[in-house]
């Protein structure tokens, strides 16, 4: 009896930091469905403290995250390149996405943006990015891209940029191990609200220090724990603004974490806030709805549409304090209700179920 044939499959990324968050995420919860339904190659341009199937770290120059390599392109990464049948890249404005397509032969050709072709972030750096344009166009030839999203929020942005682009919605997963079953929990004496990301302006961490600010004049046991590294001088604010507002002992800076540990964070806390600016999926609200705490998001969250339909939390419609506070009481009066719909719909947020679009996607050209 002959065994199937795969086909070949390179996936291409820069450096896989876990501080860097969900693209990091994505590759390591992705891999071992791409290994078992291809014969899988994993090119990483850069560091990573990540094991992965069959992989080739390519060393960058200082370091760098962008996949500018220190030497040329090592034989045997361009000779996976060249005869993969399918191409899958994460990530669009890097050198190794250039190298990728340079020495790539295939048709299937893949990209996972991961946010980087949104409209919020057009605005910067449009020279540099339209040479980057042209040298893709260029390297493709005849050839063309489909791209792979997370969410439906990204869909307009990348065809108004690229007309006529193919984007197919796949969706982000959570890993089904770090869910775990927890009974539903009554709001104790103290309500613990929790911010899991960068320390970065876009996450607006700031309106949930107002918010709790203006929630601890109702109720003094409110508290906020904020997880994450970023920019220390946002951080500095941030802790000025808490004892501006009277709230400096209720508020907690904690470093990145991960694993058991973002485990045991999940579950000290109560409700999950991401008011953020942009954000084309934010992994961190998958992860909250399936450790059963529910969330509120800004509109601007691409899990907005999840979280609405499944109401596993509440979605503000502007970035403001007071709506965010008024959203954390709803969800707080009616909490088990939340925690139960979290528990109903979280397997849909799992990568057992989001792989199979992926797969679906990836092995579509080849039929």
């Amino acid at each position: 009896m002959q065994t199937e044939h795969k086909p070949s499959l390179v996936q291409v990324s820069g450096s896989l930091e876990l501080p860097l968050g969900g693209p990091v995420m994505v590759v390591e919860g992705l891999n071992e469905y791409l290994d078992s339904n291809f014969e899988l190659r994993n090119l990483i341009f850069g560091t990573s403290l990540i094991q992965l199937r069959n992989q080739m770290k390519i060393k960058t120059l200082a370091d760098n995250r962008y996949g500018f390599p220190c030497r040329p392109t090592p034989i045997r990464a361009r000779k996976d390149l060249a005869s993969a049948q399918i191409l899958l890249i994460h990530g669009y404005y890097l050198f190794s996405t250039l190298l990728a397509i340079r020495f790539s032969k295939t048709d299937s050709i893949f990209v996972m943006p991961h946010g980087s072709l949104e409209n919020y972030q057009a605005s910067r750096g449009k020279l540099r990015k339209h040479l980057f344009d042209y040298l893709v166009h260029r390297l493709l030839g005849k050839r063309k891209i489909t791209y792979l999203v997370g969410s439906n929020s990204e869909v307009d942005s990348i065809t108004e940029r690229f007309m006529g682009a193919k984007v197919v919605v796949v969706g982000l997963g959570v890993k089904s191990s770090l869910i775990q079953t927890q009974k539903l929990r009554k709001i104790d004496d103290t309500i613990v609200l929790m911010c899991i990301s960068r320390i970065a302006h876009k996450k607006r961490i700031d309106l949930c220090i107002r918010a709790l600010a203006q929630l601890s004049k109702l109720n003094g046991n409110f508290v906020l724990k904020i997880y994450g590294t970023g920019d220390a001088n946002i951080r500095k604010n941030l802790e000025k603004l808490a004892l501006e507002l009277g709230v400096g002992n209720k508020v907690f800076f904690y470093d990145f974490v991960t694993g058991v540990a973002k485990h045991e964070a999940f579950k000290d806390a109560d409700i999950m806030l991401l008011p953020s600016e942009n954000e084309n999926f934010a992994i961190a609200v998958a992860e909250s709805i399936c450790e059963l705490r529910p969330v509120v998001v800004s509109k601007f969250v691409a899990m907005h549409e999840f979280v609405d339909k499944y109401r596993v939390g509440i979605t503000i419609p502007t970035t403001d304090h007071m709506r965010l506070s008024n959203a954390v009481l709803e969800i707080h009066d009616h909490y088990n209700t939340y925690v139960e719909n979290c528990d109903a719909f979280r397997n849909l947020l799992t990568w057992d179920s989001v792989s199979k679009n992926w797969i679906e996607a990836l092995t579509r050209k080849q039929n």
